[in-house]
């Protein structure tokens, strides 16, 4: 049975990450870099292809994972071959899954990791980008239906008990730790960003950012980026 994520909760937040151009664009390509250059590649979770766009163009290769019809449909208009549900992905035939925010919809992780494990081909590889922090935990995170929040080496362990080998697992956006933080102890905060708030942090605080991380990429930052091989 696939583990999907919670019911299209979160899916009106989507358009507002186009607000986020640098973030979005960096996201994208260290995913992209942490990809197999032939065979089939899976995306789980694509939402309405924002993120999908800046990792890979419309290709034969790749195939989008995604439950909400209305944003299938959206994959589809922009030219991507999307479905429903892991299972709809024979099992052993990708060289690479990688997931962008997905896996923190999911209550249990841990039965998600192993049916992607399935599906990858031997030495296949699997790339995630996920929120990081329980402490940052905020009404934000419920709003778009979050369970939790990772901490690096709690996601190496899981990803190990599913049958993976991390490569790297480090911490990313590390300067977007404080005004999360600071977020979380706004009174009746209503979890909902705004773009204009995004707008701001993209273009003077996440830059920046990515030069803190050279520095806290095992100790903090907003998310974690890990890379893992099927063992």
């Amino acid at each position: 049975m696939s583990q999907q994520p919670r019911q299209y909760v979160g899916a009106e937040n989507l358009e507002l990450m186009e607000n986020a151009v640098r973030y979005t664009s960096y996201v994208g390509k260290i995913v992209a870099d942490a990809l197999p250059s032939t065979g089939r590649i899976v995306e789980f979770g694509a939402g309405s292809g924002t993120q999908t766009s800046h990792v890979m163009s419309p290709s034969d290769r790749l195939t989008c994972i995604e439950i909400n019809p209305d944003l299938q449909a959206v994959l589809r208009s922009k030219g991507y071959q999307a479905a429903g549900s892991l299972d709809d992905v024979p099992t052993a035939l990708a060289s690479a899954i990688y997931s962008i925010n997905c896996l923190e919809h999911i209550e249990d992780d841990g039965a998600a990791l192993r049916q992607i494990h399935e599906k990858l081909t031997d030495d296949g590889t699997l790339v995630l980008y996920v929120p990081a922090m329980p402490v940052l935990f905020s009404s934000m995170d419920k709003l778009v239906g979050h369970y939790r929040r990772y901490r690096r080496r709690e996601l190496v362990a899981l990803l190990a008990g599913a049958g993976f080998r991390v490569t790297t697992a480090r911490y990313v956006d590390s300067v977007g730790v404080l005004p999360s933080l600071i977020y979380k102890m706004i009174p009746k905060a209503s979890g909902e960003p705004s773009a204009k708030s995004l707008k701001f942090y993209d273009n003077y605080l996440f830059p920046f950012s990515l030069v803190v991380d050279k520095v806290t990429a095992k100790l903090l930052g907003k998310n974690v980026f890990v890379v893992a091989v099927k063992k």
